[in-house]
């Protein structure tokens, strides 16, 4: 369950150079050129968060193997990322970069991922993101009586008699 303060500075990164951590990713195909892409979900320690995107284009794809380098990956775990594989993106997924980010230049509410680099071997591990703490042992709040739909089961139901019509 998240509050509005949560949401208060929108939940993306501001222009800079931030820490952050790959939660996840998805391939697309540029609508005028039909040319594909890959686009990784990246987080901060407070659950901010931006998007990089590359090409998967055989001139672009120099960015995303120095991408790949500044996440931590070895040249010999690169033999086995194929870019044409979309799953082949997810070994990504857990790894950390340090991002440098500037303003969208169409509209400055967002912003773009300008350079990257690996995140220094002393630098301290980022506590696990805001969202994600855990709900094991906490307590409700005061006054508030949650929904019984949302804690209880569902009734079950009593099994179809033998032979019963069942429409599919």
């Amino acid at each position: 369950m998240t509050n509005l303060a949560e949401h208060w500075d929108g939940g993306y990164l501001k222009p800079g150079w931030h820490d952050v951590t790959i939660k996840g990713c998805e391939t697309f195909t540029n609508p005028n050129n039909g040319n594909p892409g890959v686009k990784f979900a990246c987080v901060d320690a407070e659950s901010k968060s931006v998007r990089a995107s590359f090409w998967l284009t055989q001139a672009s794809l120099v960015f995303l193997a120095d991408f790949a380098r500044d996440c931590g990956m070895t040249r010999d775990q690169c033999r086995s990322y194929n870019p044409d594989n979309p799953n082949s993106h997810r070994v990504l997924i857990g790894k950390r970069v340090r991002l440098k980010l500037v303003p969208n230049e169409k509209d400055d509410k967002y912003c773009d991922v300008d350079q990257w680099e690996p995140i220094s071997k002393d630098a301290p591990a980022l506590p696990p993101p805001a969202n994600e703490t855990t709900t094991q042992g906490a307590q409700p709040l005061p006054g508030f009586t949650p929904d019984p739909m949302l804690t209880e089961p569902p009734p079950m139901a009593e099994p179809p008699a033998a032979g019963a019509n069942i429409p599919f």
